[in-house]
Order: structure tokens, then sequence, then C-alpha cells
């Protein structure tokens, strides 16, 4: 991903960083032992709290980009979760899968039917995008969009493709619960050595640097016992210290290239994913947005870019509050379009990213059984 440069107030931070540089790994461990664990996330992850997390860094993230924030602390803030965003979010899907593996593995029907109910918001996400890029004067082919994943849609294509190499995976190399964190560190060796770097076709490059995160999450699902024991927890935390205070050192432009590789990115990943596991902390807010974080995730780019044409670039809004908008109107807009959905055309529910429920069945009537005294008197 293109660094961003940061802006000079952080430049003049450079030299803390490198003086705590050193003492990393014994303020982690100190810090570990203090953190709180949530006695019920030990046992069940607040999936939708993370999600609604993941949810507003991505869309935070978009509306930085297409604002002129450049030098500023908002672009070194969304460049500072790069490897936190989408490895959370593809994490969390994996811990999914790991829960359910043991009894319902992924098969080539589970796969297509899934792949199958990411089709139709592709499809009509391409078109929407295309149409506001034609507006906007720079149009894309939509061949390409459909191939290489127009905008932001290209995550659809890599969980398509994550999903097919899971399922590949599980047929062949059948690997028990416990030896998926071993295939997680392949994977992440062979994401580290770029050999599908230049495979850009149904974002395949994309997916193989975020499958060793689903695979990390399904290790954590599949093994819940793993976290509960305090010294993995804190050897988590100082790998992803470590990795966090060299990509911070990067960013200001003193670290090392090696900062800035899916190994790093591989740490950081890992610790956020397990600081989210035993510590998020109950939040109907942040439930209420992971509930629709597919909707948001699929429409909530599309909201900022004709929010920017019709409002904010015609009325001169100052780009910090632009920000604020996109973000409100990104997580605002598609849960209302998924409710409005879901109570006026439950069939295009498919289109924003949410399955239609089928109405529950009807009660069967029950015959009341005559008492015993008046079966006796009956007889």
């Amino acid at each position: 991903m293109d660094r961003t440069a940061p802006p000079a107030t952080f430049a003049d931070s450079g030299s803390s960083v490198v003086a705590a540089y050193s003492g990393i790994a014994t303020f982690t461990a100190g810090l570990a032992r203090r953190l709180p664990v949530n006695a019920g996330t030990l046992a069940t992850m607040r999936i939708d709290e993370a999600r609604g997390l993941a949810s507003i860094m991505v869309v935070a993230f978009h509306a930085i980009g297409s604002e002129s924030l450049v030098h500023s602390s908002w672009a070194y803030l969304a460049q500072s979760l790069t490897f936190v965003r989408m490895p959370l979010f593809i994490a969390i899907t994996g811990y999914l899968y790991g829960l359910r593996r043991g009894h319902r593995p992924l098969t080539f029907n589970g796969w297509s039917k899934r792949t199958g109910r990411l089709l139709p918001p592709f499809l009509l996400g391409t078109l929407v995008c295309w149409t506001i890029s034609l507006h906007k004067g720079h149009p894309f082919e939509i061949v390409n969009g459909l191939l290489f994943g127009a905008w932001h849609l290209w995550y659809l294509q890599a969980l398509a493709m994550i999903l097919l190499a899971v399922w590949a995976m599980d047929k062949w190399l059948q690997p028990s619960n416990e030896r998926l964190w071993m295939v997680a560190g392949m994977a992440f060796a062979v994401a580290a050595t770029g050999v599908f770097s230049g495979i850009a076709q149904l974002s395949v490059a994309k997916a193989a640097y975020l499958l060793p995160h689903f695979l990390v999450g399904a290790a954590i699902g599949a093994s819940p016992g793993l976290l509960e024991r305090r010294r993995n927890r804190i050897a988590i935390y100082a790998a992803g210290a470590f990795g966090l205070t060299a990509h911070q050192a990067s960013l200001l432009g003193i670290g090392p290239e090696w900062a800035k590789t899916s190994l790093v990115a591989a740490t950081i990943g890992v610790a956020t994913f397990t600081l989210v596991r035993t510590s998020m902390p109950a939040s109907p807010v942040l439930r209420r947005i992971g509930a629709y974080s597919l909707p948001i995730f699929l429409w909530h780019l599309p909201v900022a870019s004709v929010l920017s044409a019709l409002l904010l670039h015609r009325f001169g809004t100052e780009p910090h509050i632009a920000v604020v908008a996109k973000v409100a109107f990104g997580i605002a807009i598609p849960i209302a379009a998924a409710i409005a959905c879901a109570r006026l055309a439950p069939q295009m529910l498919i289109f924003v990213g949410r399955r239609a429920t089928s109405p529950p069945p009807e009660p069967v009537a029950k015959t009341r059984c005559p008492a015993p005294a008046l079966k006796a008197a009956l007889a």
C-alpha cells in the first residue's frame, strides 16, 4: 500500500519512538498483565462490536483518502491503521469459520452458495461505482471492474478466493484445529515471498495477503482455550507491539524497509485480533453498526462520493468537517437502506449485503388432552 508522508508535527517525534524501542518488550509484558480480560468474551467473542469497530476504521480511511488531507494528522492516523483494518475484518470471518469447523466444515457446495450471495451486490456495486466514476469524468472499463474489482469491491473477490483456498485446505490437507496455527504460519511465509503479488486478476494478490489473517482467526475460533493462557497473550502482544513500533518508525522515515512487509503486518494483525477477542467491551452503538457491517462496507464509498459531489464540494465544506460528514453518512445511509429493504422489499436485501429471512413457520395447533378424571368418566 502506498505510504503517505507524515505531517511535520509527527516527524519531530521520531526520537521518542527510537528511545522507547529498546524497552518495548518489557513494557508490553507488564501492560498485558494488567489488561482487562472480559470473562464473557473468553467463551464467546463480541462479534458485532468487533465488526462495528472495523467498519468505522474502513469508512474513516476512505473518507480521509478522498479529501485533501495527505499531509495531515488524519492521514497519519489512517496509515497507522494500515495493518489493522482489513486484517481485523477478515480475521473475524475466519473466527466464525473456526467455531463451526468441527461440526460444519466448508464444502464446495457451501463455497458456491456463499460466493453466489456475494455476486449480486458485487455486480450492482460495480455498476454504481462505474456510474459515479463516469459522472466524475474518470470512468473505468466495466470489464476491468469485474476482473480486478472496482474501488473497494476487490474485497468480495478476495473473500471468494480465500474461501476457495480454505475449502481446498480442508479437502486435501485436513489439518487438525491445533495445526491451523502451523498452516497460518506457512501462509504468512508464502505471502512474505510475494509470489502472488503480481496476480491482480480476481484480487488474488490481496487474497494471499489476507488469507493468513483468516487462518489465525480460524485457529483461535477452533481452539479458544489458547488465549486463556496469559503467557500466550503476553507473547502475542509483545510481538504486536514490536511490529507496531517498527511500523510507526517507518512512517516517520526512520525505520527499516522490512517494517513495511507482510510479516510486520502479521504481528500487528494477530495482536489486534487477540486484543479485540479477549478484551472488547460491550457497546450498543458498535453492536448496532456491526450488525450491518457488510451493507456499510459495500455502500459507504458510493455514498461518500455522491455526498462529496452533491453537497461538500458544491458548498465548499472544510475538509475536516467533510471527513466527519462522510463517516457519519457512510454508516447511517447503508443501515437505513438495509432496514427499509427489510420492511418494504425483502427480496432486495441481497443487493445491500443482507440475506432475506424466511417468515417463521405457523404454529401448530395443539389438541387439548382431557383431564384424567374426565378420561375415567368417559370410559
